[in-house]
């Protein structure tokens, strides 16, 4: 996709609007006043979102950017959960099912089936809800970054033009 700005700007921008760390999920007191938190360099980068918000630190924007014209500059990039938002949902789902298992391993004689049941159908309405939750950050995340850095949708007869000129 095309920005408005040229390369400069784009890398001033990131600069300006991005932090310099790490990617840690626990990072609770590092928000600096800044957007994104990330690393980048001349033509990639690699940045999440600088929030308290637990949802929107697991989202993780990669990609790179290089010189269109004299006046924009083409960014080709992904938004994603990150690596170790994938593990910590998983470590956590792994830790929810072991308790549940353990529940009815001690306490199953006890345990009737409306009551397996409710806590089945509570864990399965977190993670849905968790599911939901990330695919809306994410729409957001990504609606943040293209405002930041006036990334725009190619008109569709640029992009016909474009794909034109590569099959010359």
């Amino acid at each position: 996709m095309k920005s408005k700005l040229t390369k400069a700007e784009f890398r001033e921008r990131l600069s300006l609007r991005t932090a310099v760390s790490d990617f840690t999920i626990f990072n609770l007191l590092g928000f600096s006043g800044k957007p994104f938190r990330g690393i980048f360099d001349d033509s990639t980068f690699a940045i999440v979102r600088n929030s308290g918000w637990k949802n929107a630190r697991v989202i993780e924007i990669t990609g790179e950017y290089q010189a269109s014209d004299d006046n924009s500059t083409e960014v080709t990039y992904d938004v994603g959960i990150s690596k170790n938002g994938l593990i910590l949902s998983y470590v956590g789902g792994v830790i929810m099912l072991a308790g549940i298992a353990a529940i009815f391993f001690f306490d199953g004689d006890s345990m009737n089936a409306s009551g397996a049941l409710a806590l089945t159908g509570f864990v399965i309405l977190c993670f849905l809800l968790q599911f939901v939750s990330l695919r809306i950050t994410k729409r957001l995340v990504d609606q943040r970054f293209r405002e930041e850095f006036e990334i725009g949708q190619e008109s569709e007869e640029e992009e016909w033009e474009r794909l034109a000129g590569a099959n010359r």
